[in-house]
């Protein structure tokens, strides 16, 4: 059975961006979204799931809107029912950017416009036939779920998300949390799974893990050792999160059990990828990841936009032409010399472009090689050398992929 999981696509209307420079200044100073596409992303990347048929479904975790807006909501589920119409399944959580945010915002011409968010209530009103009315368990305490594809085979959406404490003062709480009745609920149902020798996929926005050392307040679950102990209680071995905007698997390993956190990145965020998850209940679970192909589906719909049509190439370079221009100016500001700056900051291009691919076992050597990662060594300070040295500091490999067989499959093995 396979499944696409997609997350962090932070899907925003136009009728909210509409010609306003102040949306363009925003993106341009932010994370690397791509959000003067985003909409030609989110329309591409959904061809591209209905061309791929998944007979498990569509998944995506969390922070589906830019800010949580009602229509940008609303928009969201009438292209996904396009999805559903196709006969394949959708099954939807909310992440931090989603519920009661109060960055939800129209943006004018040189100013911002509050408009209507959404609830929780809401939330699992709009999105009803994504998850919610197909579940065969409900948390009653949260948004989380569980529906099943296949006797042998539970999908577990996790609500991670601390909407309820946001307001005017804290608009969107980005930090995570399972509730204590949430805990209960699980372990009810992990343990029924267990009982019926079923394979659970667990789906959560915040990570289980830590997956950097240095960039990772309010991305690792707050009570993830509680998580934690109980996926290992059950023989869980793998969780999918999002969040962080960055391909990375994490492991974590005791008295003979292991789990893994693969976080996928951000759909809007270079390199434009997505999930693939196969599983062949009781026996096997396999990850990998797959581009947005861009390229098929501006062929089709805007082929004189030179942009799309070369769209893995101009993604690329939106990515770099952003993260080196905030780093450079950044550097100048720290008082190195131009030349110098210029080196050091190629460095985190070029690190970054891997790192959020999951690909930095591909540039390793480069790096360490280079003239600027020397600079760096001796000359660089602060949270951006340690942030450089942290991408370098796992034992590399490639983040895109993972094969699991199952606990039960193991046994059997060995019996």
């Amino acid at each position: 059975m396979k499944f696409v999981l997609a997350t962090d696509i932070h899907y925003i209307s136009r009728q909210l961006t509409q010609d306003s420079r102040l949306f363009e200044e925003t993106y341009l100073r932010s994370d690397g979204k791509q959000m003067n596409y985003i909409t030609e992303i989110t329309d591409a990347f959904l061809e591209q799931v209905i061309q791929m048929k998944p007979d498990g479904g569509l998944i995506l975790s969390g922070d589906i809107t830019y800010n949580g807006e009602r229509i940008s909501h609303i928009e969201m589920a009438k292209k996904l029912e396009r999805v559903r119409q196709q006969g394949i399944p959708v099954y939807v959580i909310p992440g931090n950017h989603d519920i009661n945010n109060y960055r939800a915002f129209k943006y004018l011409s040189d100013s911002m416009s509050p408009v209507e968010n959404i609830s929780a209530r809401e939330f699992r009103e709009i999105y009803a036939d994504c998850g919610y009315n197909q579940a065969s368990f409900k948390d009653p305490f949260s948004l989380s779920y569980i529906v099943c594809p296949d006797e042998k085979l539970w999908l577990i959406m996790l609500d991670t998300c601390i909407y309820e404490e946001n307001n005017m003062e804290e608009p969107s709480v980005s930090g995570g949390t399972i509730r204590h009745e949430t805990l209960s609920w699980l372990d009810d149902c992990l343990y029924y799974a267990y009982k019926h020798n079923a394979t659970p996929l667990v789906v959560g926005h915040h990570n289980l893990l830590l997956h950097n050392d240095v960039y990772n307040k309010n991305f690792t679950v707050n009570n993830y050792e509680e998580l934690l102990e109980l996926l290992a209680r059950y023989e869980v071995p793998v969780y999918f999160s999002g969040h962080m905007h960055v391909q990375h698997i994490a492991e974590w390993k005791t008295q003979g059990r292991e789990i893994y956190d693969v976080a996928t990145s951000s759909l809007a965020v270079y390199q434009n990828q997505f999930g693939i998850i196969n599983c062949k209940p009781t026996r096997s679970i396999s990850y990998t990841t797959c581009r947005l192909d861009m390229e098929n589906w501006a062929a089709k719909n805007a082929p004189d936009n030179d942009d799309l049509m070369n769209f893995k190439q101009y993604s690329a370079q939106f990515f770099e032409k952003l993260t080196y221009r905030k780093e450079f100016n950044k550097l100048i500001n720290q008082y190195y010399s131009p030349q110098d700056a210029d080196k050091m900051a190629q460095v985190i291009v070029k690190l970054n472009l891997a790192y959020f691919s999951g690909k930095v076992d591909n540039v390793q050597n480069e790096i360490i090689d280079s003239d600027g990662f020397k600079l760096w060594l001796i000359q660089g300070t602060g949270t951006t050398k340690r942030y450089i040295l942290s991408m370098l500091k796992p034992v590399l490999q490639d983040n895109t992929c993972l094969i699991l067989f199952s606990p039960t499959a193991i046994r059997e093995s060995l019996e």
